[in-house]
């Protein structure tokens, strides 16, 4: 199954995929981000425009098979 990992949001700039690469890294670099690079397959991102804020949105998600490993995750992370 598909789960959402994290969703980011940027302000209205030229070009949303630039912009996002700085809080992406920053985001693979956090505890969460390095747990779901080690215990789960296929981390994508989409950006998609943010009406609301006049902006983007950036969602991060991962394939993710039930088991220990996405327990653990959502014992830690449980906001997700």
């Amino acid at each position: 199954m598909r789960l959402e990992l994290a969703r980011l949001s940027l302000d209205d700039v030229d070009d949303p995929v630039v912009y996002a690469a700085l809080p992406l890294g920053e985001w693979l670099d956090t505890d969460q981000g390095r747990y779901c690079k080690e215990h789960f397959t296929d981390l994508t991102y989409s950006i998609s425009p943010n009406v609301e804020r006049f902006g983007y949105t950036c969602v991060i998600t991962a394939m993710v098979d039930p088991g220990p490993a996405l327990s653990q995750y959502l014992l830690k992370w449980p906001s997700r």
